[in-house]
């Protein structure tokens, strides 16, 4: 499976192309596909950092499933062996990764499956905030450091955004 790219803006649709091949090259005929589409909350790999760690495996069970299942499908290869899916993103109020996984079944019912994953952002960078410290006295002023960065973690300069104090 592969997806036409590895991250896209919520709301677009991403082409998830299948090839199904045999070990020694010819393409699966007559076969048929089976879809499953998942979607699950995505965090910055610094999350983890600044919310802490609840202990090895607890705070990591998304990794360990793909989320919600939001999509069964059924379909047949065409006589090349190939298949292609088309998975639409839905806008929410955060990113989301995407989970497809594939089970091809030959003509002599052996199934075989494998499985692709993308990012669907809210944006094309990510803002990150940092107080300079975590605890303050009432009344007092807080530094904030704010960088803006894409999702490779390549510098997005200049990237206005708004931002909401939650007290």
């Amino acid at each position: 499976l592969a997806a036409a790219a590895p991250r896209l803006l919520q709301g677009a649709s991403q082409r998830i192309t299948l090839d199904a091949r045999y070990y020694y090259g010819e393409p699966v005929r007559a076969g048929v596909v089976e879809w499953h589409v998942y979607r699950a909350a995505w965090y910055p790999p610094w999350y983890d950092e600044e919310v802490g760690d609840e202990g090895e495996g607890e705070g990591d069970t998304e990794s360990r499933y793909h989320g919600e299942e939001i999509s069964t499908k059924k379909g047949s290869l065409g006589p090349d062996g190939k298949a292609v899916l088309d998975v639409p993103t839905s806008l929410e109020q955060m990113d989301q990764t995407y989970t497809v996984e594939a089970q091809v079944t030959d003509a002599s019912g052996r199934a075989i499956g494998g499985g692709t994953s993308f990012l669907a952002t809210v944006g094309p960078f990510i803002v990150r905030v940092q107080p300079d410290r975590y605890f303050f006295a009432p009344h007092t002023s807080a530094a904030l450091r704010v960088t803006t960065t894409d999702y490779d973690g390549n510098p997005a300069p200049n990237v206005a955004f708004t931002a909401d104090i939650v007290l």
